[in-house]
């Protein structure tokens, strides 16, 4: 009583193109080259084919990391795997418990999986599966790495490509020194697009011109300039925070499965297999309209006179990225919400910056 049954099926629409993928596997090609070929035939990629579990993807282009995820997928073979990650839970200071934790899934070790064969429809037999993989080294257990960012990078967060993505920091090693450059990997992520090869442009090239645009900004005989820029940009529309889409998605989800459990309740279904269930959907939906609820408050009036103050307490800002070292000029930029944009068309190339405006309630002020 109260167990909600489900299994898995073979999808119609996009099944015939992960047989696909191992079939083009067993020719050869490489993962790169499969990505490539499908964007070209004119396959949907899995967030265009599913766009509301993928929001945050690109759903253009096929990723190659997207078919490798589907080609070591063993469900596709039939077997079903269960305990491959867990909820691990992790402070967010370890030195300050008040300040909560956060939860993660951690992958867990192979050997500890557990693994039921034939329990779902397969695709691609046993033999196709292992024809398909990856030559792969045993994986080592042992310390995880440090993957602090890298304070070289002065634009780290802060520079975009044309496309929309971050562009990564690289150290170029010339005759003259060492450069940084930026680049963005676009094309080695997502092979079939349209995007433009090595988009790269050095770091020496960009920041004597933001200096000099943000000197300018801040100046004393263009402050009522920059406050008017501001007061216009507020009051356009802002992009929708991401936990607000959550939750229309969660909302729109828990509808569809009242929705579901009213359907089998008219078809005779018995009320106590979905009472569970049904109260879920409900606690689900409610906390969902909570939060959309809390997103819906008329925005705060901009005070001109506070604008102005900020912007003469911000006019030592020059003269502190003259002297700044390059993790204290990244933090100045993100400061000040400065976003640049890299476009590059034909022999032509072209940086745009913005100034992020985002205003906060706090209480009944801004």
């Amino acid at each position: 009583m109260g167990v909600e049954l489900t299994s898995l099926v073979p999808d119609p629409k996009t099944a015939p193109v992960v047989q696909l993928i191992y079939r083009l596997r067993a020719e050869g090609m490489g993962f790169k080259a499969i990505a490539q070929r499908l964007t070209l035939d004119g396959h949907p990629s899995p967030s265009e084919n599913d766009p509301l579990r993928n929001t945050h993807r690109h759903n253009q282009t096929w990723a190659m990391t997207a078919v490798r995820a589907i080609v070591m997928n063993p469900r596709y073979k039939g077997t079903d795997r269960g305990g491959a990650s867990k909820k691990v839970e992790r402070l967010m200071d370890p030195t300050d418990v008040a300040a909560g934790s956060s939860t993660r899934m951690v992958r867990q070790p192979e050997e500890s999986w557990v693994l039921a064969e034939g329990v779902i429809p397969r695709l691609v037999t046993p033999a196709e599966w292992e024809a398909a993989q990856p030559d792969r080294a045993q994986v080592k257990r042992g310390p995880r790495p440090d993957r602090s960012p890298d304070s070289r990078y002065a634009l780290r967060g802060v520079l975009h490509c044309s496309c929309g993505r971050k562009m990564q920091g690289n150290t170029v090693n010339r005759k003259v020194g060492v450069r940084i450059h930026y680049r963005c990997t676009y094309r080695d992520q997502y092979p079939g697009g349209d995007h433009p090869r090595g988009v790269a442009v050095a770091e020496e090239r960009i920041v004597p011109a933001v200096d000099a645009w943000l000197g300018d900004l801040f100046s004393p005989d263009r402050r009522a300039a920059t406050v008017a820029a501001i007061l216009d940009r507020a009051t356009s529309a802002a992009p929708e925070p991401p936990e607000l889409r959550q939750a229309r998605k969660a909302a729109a989800d828990a509808t569809e499965r009242i929705g579901r459990y009213i359907a089998g309740l008219e078809a005779g279904m018995d009320p106590a297999l979905v009472v569970r269930q049904s109260r879920q959907a409900q606690l689900d939906l409610a906390a969902a309209q909570a939060v959309m609820a809390s997103h819906q408050v008329d925005q705060a009036t901009i005070d001109e006179e506070a604008l102005m103050a900020l912007l003469m307490e911000s006019e030592a800002l020059p003269q502190l990225l003259a002297v700044a070292s390059p993790e204290e000029r990244r933090q100045l930029y993100s400061g000040a919400g400065v976003r640049l944009e890299y476009r590059r068309e034909g022999d032509s190339e072209a940086i745009r910056a913005t100034l992020a405006v985002e205003l906060v309630r706090v209480g009944e002020g801004t």
